[in-house]
């Protein structure tokens, strides 16, 4: 505190952020400046300020950390270990595992940074929490993503995450998006009064001005210069030598007081630089160093006054003297170390190549990988490349890097890792994985048809040396098409991968012809539905496919009206999810659940899982899932009545599937949007919005009717806005699908539309077979009985009408379509029959939060379960709950589960 000088202003600013989260008001805040300029004296401060009330948790960034995953995550969390069993099975499981606790094989990322929010909740349960991570340009990749997915959900954890960063450094991404508070140079009385604390030393007022004024007011360059000024210079009898910029300055001077170490010490020094946890014999040579202001030994580690002192010893020794001493640490590890450190010292101690260290780097990149330290074992991949001393090897490594990078997020640095591995490409191998990678790249990108040719082009060249090898990277690019809706495309690349794989057995070629199938039931040339359903089923046990495979085995299943099965799959799979933490895949299985629960006509289910799966992907920053999430979500809106609700979802789909190339979601936004206006009774908009999908349709390939069910509300939009040359288009079309798939979907939808616009002499027999056809989509069934009274009253037949008019409208209520329930509502008042009042269904009087939180409980989840489902805290339950109780006027649980269970 002493050491404060200057600062008041800042000060006021953390205290208010400090008093804000111990009344339960948590947030982030990003410390910045130049080295030197007083930002761990900051923190210092303001971790002697927290007192007894708070806790504090604290860790640094290390420059040689930072190829160690989880490293400072560790080091943050160490007091707090003996909560991780307090913590949600599959999260605790996730960061034992991270944190090498014990050996998990594969380990989601996702879910260690929901168990580390987690764990900071839980402990700030008991008193408030102040977490403090110095020198974050250090931070390994994966400690910063655990770490910066917290400091952005803190709202209502009563925590304050203190970050301090050193500008000029490359930062963790994401970093700058934190509120942060940038530290100046000292003002000049602030400056001199800096200088004045040391007596000893004393300087004369206009020296001192003078000091602060070359050095900018960084107080650190203020007392090291202050230390080396001879008593004339402080008199100021002598002027003032002519100074470096701050940076070198202290630099210069902090090598200067390492050099007049004992030569026994300097090397120490040197061992301590390259890795702060030094070796046990070190101990007595560093102790000049530490009398000398250098370093601190704590615990088995060397703390250096400052990190510029640690490069300045690192940085400053010679080449040959840095390799020596890797090598003398890398000597001191031990073999079964589990983490890559003993490897990364022999990699630096090298002086050339070295197959050896290259492959004990691949090696130890698979087992960080398996710990979900995605960027570090990217880092590791590039690093084994360096030493490797055959091209096509090295070539190889690269590209197995670029790909890890890739999928952590760093596309910059992927492309450029690339881009090393194409010129050290000299062979066909080498090419091959270069060319592999270039399509995933192109992917992510958003050049999505770009990824499909150049995939195909690859998957040609490794199909003339490796056919197993062409028909997996065929197989890739057929789900690039299928992004881009391009079934044609996808098609020929299935049959591709299916003809190179025919003869290999295993999961290669089951894969291979199962996505074959896949594509031709999408193109509608599969054949009839039973004859496809058995070749399915036999084609891809699901047993047999990995989750991210089996909720598109489960999504064809629901194509193919398969509903019972499909629904047993996606249970199964959330299960599996739920119980190993694998929030990557979960919002996936949501999605589906959503689609299908839509499909069967249970809205609130669909709202249920389609919101839990939205609030999953925005917590874990638009996960790859998140347009298809969007895209069901605002159908199952629609036909709830959620009116702004789908607008928004549908909107945002939109939005997203357009920058990344994703046509496949534009045409399921399309479909929820002209399902809304349908439902609002905007005839004109529907066809507007569903019209173009018909060309689409035929431009790429796409016959299935149920992969997106639109065609059916165009063609009764068309009829209502009496666009009679659009629905016949619609009819024909309808008719013909039904035709050649089987679907009944397609068949009765079609006969419904037939009832509407036909003449009265036909009217029953289509309602019956439309209604006989969609027996079992709910939602569609009870729009075939509104038909049917809307023909019946306006033929006059007012009795007549009112038993499918009920009929109609106790099936809306049920399923929880209150916009078609409405138009329901009017028919049998038009009808003239009396419509008692109903009681308002939950998701129509809640937001979307709320509504939730209500089905969370409802299922019978504690307030704490229901936070770590949604990777929130407790309190975020607590406050929508009470939300929800005053607005289903509800008084407990169980009345909330009557309530939410009520019939309508």
């Amino acid at each position: 505190m002493a050491a404060l000088v200057g600062r008041e202003r800042e000060l006021v600013q953390v205290r208010e952020r400090l008093d804000a989260a111990r009344a339960g008001r948590g947030s982030a805040l990003l410390v910045r400046g130049e080295p030197g300029i007083g930002k761990s004296t900051l923190l210092r401060a303001i971790e002697e300020e927290a007192g007894a009330e708070t806790r504090v948790l604290r860790a640094t960034g290390r420059e040689w950390e930072s190829e160690l995953p989880f490293a400072a995550l560790a080091s943050l969390l160490v007091p707090v270990l003996d909560r991780i069993p307090s913590l949600p099975g599959p999260q605790a499981t996730a960061l034992r595992g991270a944190l090498a606790l014990e050996e998990i094989a594969g380990v989601d990322p996702f879910a260690v940074a929901a168990a580390t929010l987690g764990l900071l909740a839980l402990t700030a349960e008991e008193r408030p929490l102040l977490c403090i991570v110095d020198d974050a340009q250090w931070l390994d990749a994966a400690s910063a993503n655990a770490i910066l997915f917290s400091s952005q959900r803190l709202g209502d954890v009563p925590v304050l995450l203190l970050i301090a960063a050193r500008d000029g450094e490359p930062w963790p991404r994401g970093l700058e998006t934190l509120a942060s508070l940038e530290l100046g140079g000292l003002s000049a009385v602030a400056g001199v009064e800096l200088i004045a604390r040391d007596p000893g030393r004393a300087v004369q007022e206009g020296v001192a001005r003078r000091l602060v004024e070359r050095t900018g007011g960084n107080p650190l360059a203020l007392l090291e210069l202050q230390s080396t000024l001879s008593d004339d210079v402080r008199s100021g009898q002598v002027d003032l030598p002519d100074l470096l910029s701050a940076g070198e300055t202290i630099t210069e001077l902090f090598l200067k007081r390492a050099e007049a170490l004992p030569a026994t010490t300097r090397e120490a020094l040197l061992r301590a630089s390259a890795d702060t946890q030094m070796l046990t014999r070190d101990v007595p040579a560093l102790e000049p160093a530490e009398r000398a202001g250098v370093v601190e030994l704590r615990d088995g580690r060397v703390e250096f006054r400052h990190p510029l002192m640690r490069s300045a010893v690192y940085y400053g020794a010679e080449e040959p003297d840095r390799r020596r001493a890797h090598a003398e640490l890398a000597a001191s590890g031990a073999s079964e170390d589990a983490s890559p450190r003993r490897v990364l010292h022999l990699a630096r101690a090298a002086t050339g190549t070295d197959e050896a260290i290259a492959a004990e780097l691949e090696t130890n990149a698979h087992r960080v990988l398996r710990r979900g330290g995605i960027a570090e074992a990217g880092a590791l991949l590039e690093l084994a490349a360096n030493l490797s001393p055959n091209a096509s090897v090295r070539a190889g490594r690269l590209a197995q890097a670029a790909n890890t990078l890739l999928f952590s997020g760093d596309l910059e640095r992927a492309v450029a890792v690339l881009e090393r591995a194409d010129r050290a490409s000299d062979d066909s191998a080498a090419r091959i994985a270069v060319g592999r990678v270039r399509g995933k790249i192109l992917l992510w990108s958003g050049d999505v048809m770009g990824a499909f040719r150049t995939l195909v082009e690859t998957g040609e060249h490794a199909a003339s040396v490796d056919r197993a090898l062409g028909a997996a990277i065929f197989s890739e690019a057929v789900w690039a098409a299928m992004t881009a809706a391009e079934i044609r495309d996808a098609s020929s690349a299935a049959g591709r991968a299916a003809g190179l794989a025919d003869g290999l057995g295993g999961f290669l070629e089951e894969n291979a012809q199962t996505l074959l199938l896949r594509v031709q039931i999408i193109a509608g040339e599969a054949g009839d539905r039973a004859d496809v359903l058995t070749r399915y089923r036999r084609l891809a046990p699901r047993d047999a496919l990995p989750d991210d495979l089996v909720s598109e085995y489960a999504l064809t299943l629901v194509w193919l009206e398969a509903f019972e099965e499909a629904a047993s799959i996606i249970e199964a799979g959330l299960r599996r999810a739920r119980a190993s933490g694998a929030l990557t895949t979960l919002p996936l299985f949501l999605g589906v659940q959503c689609e299908l629960a839509t499909w069967r006509g249970d809205l609130r289910a669909a709202l249920g899982a389609g919101g839990e799966a939205e609030q999953l992907c925005v917590q874990l920053g638009a996960n790859v899932s998140y347009p298809y999430v969007l895209a069901v979500l605002a159908r199952a809106e629609a036909l709830a009545g959620l009116e702004a609700d789908a607008e928004a979802h549908a909107r945002a789909a939109l939005d997203f599937s357009r920058a990344h190339g994703i046509a496949s979601i534009e045409i399921y936004a399309a479909c929820a949007l002209g399902a809304l206006a349908l439902g609002q009774g905007r005839h004109a908009d529907a066809v507007a919005e569903l019209e173009p999908l018909q060309a689409l349709y035929a431009e790429r390939g796409i016959g299935e009717p149920n992969s997106m069910p639109w065609l059916g509300d165009l063609a009764e939009a068309a009829i209502l806005a009496s666009q009679d040359a659009v629905a016949d288009r619609a009819l024909d079309d309808l008719s013909r699908m039904a035709k050649r798939t089987g679907s009944r979907w397609a068949a009765g939808v079609a006969a419904r539309a037939r009832a509407l616009r036909g003449p009265q002499s036909v009217v029953a027999t289509e309602i019956a077979d439309a209604a006989a056809l969609l027996h079992d989509m709910p939602f569609e069934l009870a729009r075939v009985h509104l038909i049917h009274g809307e023909r019946l009253r306006r033929a006059r037949r007012r009795s007549d009408s009112r038993l499918p008019l009920r009929r109609a409208l106790e099936s809306f209520e049920r399923i929880g379509a209150e916009s078609w329930a409405r138009r329901a509502r009017r028919e049998l008042a038009a009808a003239g029959d009396v419509v008692p009042d109903t009681l308002a269904a939950p998701e129509q009087l809640l937001s979307p939060q709320e509504f939730q939180v209500a089905l969370l409980v409802a299922e019978g989840l504690t307030n704490r379960e229901a936070a770590a489902r949604l990777i929130v805290s407790p309190k975020t339950i607590e406050y929508h709950l009470a939300n929800a109780y005053r607005k289903l006027g509800v008084r407990s649980r169980v009345e909330l589960v009557r309530r939410i269970d009520a019939p309508r």
